[in-house]
């Protein structure tokens, strides 16, 4: 199996300055797709597009199926959530939660999602997703996470409703991005 990377020049202090590059990257990534120039170093797009959507787990799929029957939207907010007992009846890991948030942000009238997941001791890791115009990282630093712009996290203490209840509401006021 092969892996690809695209780089570029790299920067002092690049990992906090890199949500501000990420613009250019992906321009200058689609300029060079479109000049073929990754296929002509060797890059196979099918075998990529297969091992990244076409590769899940039964286990994260069952999961998808309980996040999406747990569903929620008010308005261009919308979130869902999955518990210990869900992760463990899809005989879930940590990692088939990775994306779920996705799913919630997809739907055309949603501008903002939040995905909760139950950790042991009942407190809740919080990903939270913008199309751009709320700042979601500064949602998640007032409760001791971070993040970027469109992509932030968090952990709340429990029970589920409660931590839903404050992001949601961090959620409708803003902030919002000038």
């Amino acid at each position: 199996m092969g892996y690809y990377a695209l780089f570029y020049e790299v920067v002092e202090n690049f990992a906090e300055r890199r949500a501000a590059f990420r613009t250019e990257h992906l321009k200058l990534a689609d300029e060079a797709n479109r000049r073929g120039e990754l296929v002509l170093a060797g890059a196979d797009p099918s075998h990529c597009a297969r091992s990244i959507y076409f590769a899940h787990s039964v286990a994260k799929m069952r999961l998808l199926g309980e996040a999406l029957r747990n569903l929620n939207t008010e308005g261009n907010v919308g979130w869902t959530w999955v518990t210990q007992e869900q992760m463990e009846r899809c005989e879930a890991k940590e990692e088939d939660c990775e994306g779920l948030v996705n799913y919630v942000l997809s739907i055309g009238e949603v501008e903002v999602a939040a995905f909760f997941r139950e950790l042991p001791g009942g407190r809740f890791r919080v990903s939270l997703r913008s199309k751009g115009k709320l700042d979601v990282a500064r949602v998640a630093e007032r409760f001791g996470g971070g993040g970027h712009e469109c992509a932030s996290g968090c952990s709340l203490d429990g029970p589920l409703a409660q931590a839903v209840r404050q992001v949601l509401e961090m959620l409708r006021r803003g902030p919002f991005v000038q």
